[in-house]
């Protein structure tokens, strides 16, 4: 068993294999002011922040997103690589929400 950086054991093999936010327990890949992601020491700890960072961003208590933005307009802030990716992410979000990319955060958080 190999630790990895964020406390939960991983076999060498699940380790090599496991993409970069499983070995960070951030499965937002958020970063920090600073431009780095961010290391939890579980997964569960690194889904709590991802809650709250959408939540922050839905009720204006992130600087960096207004709740009038939609989801699409989110990704393009939270994942800013280009526009490919932008609708990859806010098309996928969306329907796994049974929403449209077009809908408000602040609507979203209603849900």
């Amino acid at each position: 068993m190999q630790e990895n950086r964020c406390g939960s054991q991983l076999t060498k093999e699940e380790y090599a294999k496991a993409s970069h936010s499983r070995k960070l327990c951030n499965p937002g890949n958020i970063k920090n002011i600073h431009g780095e992601f961010i290391t939890f020491n579980t997964y569960e700890e690194g889904w709590t922040y991802l809650k709250n960072y959408i939540q922050r961003a839905c009720t204006g208590q992130h600087k960096a997103y207004k709740p009038t933005f939609t989801i699409r307009q989110f990704f393009e802030v939270y994942a800013p690589d280009g526009s490919a990716i932008i609708n990859n992410y806010s098309s996928f979000v969306a329907k796994h929400m049974g929403v449209f990319p077009s809908m408000k955060l602040f609507e979203i958080y209603k849900v």
